[in-house]
């Protein structure tokens, strides 16, 4: 009878240390403040406000901020550097080291190459021999390559950074190239140049 009343303290004892520790995790609990996940960047809205480029000679069109010009360029070249148009902080002509602060230097080109038969891996492999790094991509629903190279040094003029999407629309090769003097604002220039070529995109034939 002893050994059954024992017994039975030791169950009530450890009943009541159970609850007593669920007890004090559970109060513990609710001292805890609730951590908010923070809000998701409104990226699409603040897209929306952007401005629009409409290039309708070459059929594209893409979108950027208020604070970044974007312009069409005449080809001088002959083709042998087709420039078409072109965006960044600074407007034609105004890029000019030593005259442009530090924050303001990225700079992008669209170059158009027009009646292309090959692929575009083929075309890229003959056009950029040097580059071998080439990473599958897609600019909207729009197969592409890119490259990203960045030089922090540099013997001879000044280091840069560059980041290059070519893509093939019908038979036309479009290479967007976004570039800036190595500094501490370059990878920044990037990252907004990504958005910008996130939002490029085909016009419809009607539009052209």
């Amino acid at each position: 009878m002893y050994k059954q009343k024992d017994f039975a303290n030791i169950i009530l004892v450890t009943v009541i240390v159970v609850l007593a520790v669920v007890g004090y995790f559970m109060f513990v609990k609710k001292l805890k403040p609730v951590v908010q996940q923070p809000a998701s960047t409104p990226t699409q809205s603040q897209i929306t406000d952007w401005k629009t480029y409409v290039n309708t000679k070459y059929g594209f069109s893409f979108k950027y901020p208020n604070n970044i010009f974007a312009y069409d360029v005449v080809d001088h070249t002959n083709g042998q550097i087709p420039d078409v148009a072109g965006f960044g902080y600074t407007q034609p002509g105004q890029y000019e080291l030593g005259s442009v602060p530090a924050e303001k230097m990225g700079q992008a080109r669209i170059l158009v190459w027009t009646n292309v038969s090959q692929d575009l891996k083929s075309w890229v492999k003959t056009h950029e021999p040097n580059i071998k790094n080439w990473t599958d991509t897609k600019v909207g629903d729009i197969a592409a390559l890119v490259n990203y190279s960045k030089a922090t040094t540099a013997s001879e003029g000044n280091p840069m950074t560059f980041k290059t999407y070519y893509l093939k629309i019908d038979n036309k090769i479009i290479e967007i190239m976004g570039f800036s003097v190595t500094n501490q604002y370059s990878d920044d220039w990037i990252k907004i140049f990504d958005k910008i070529v996130a939002t490029f995109k085909k016009l419809p034939s009607r539009a052209r």
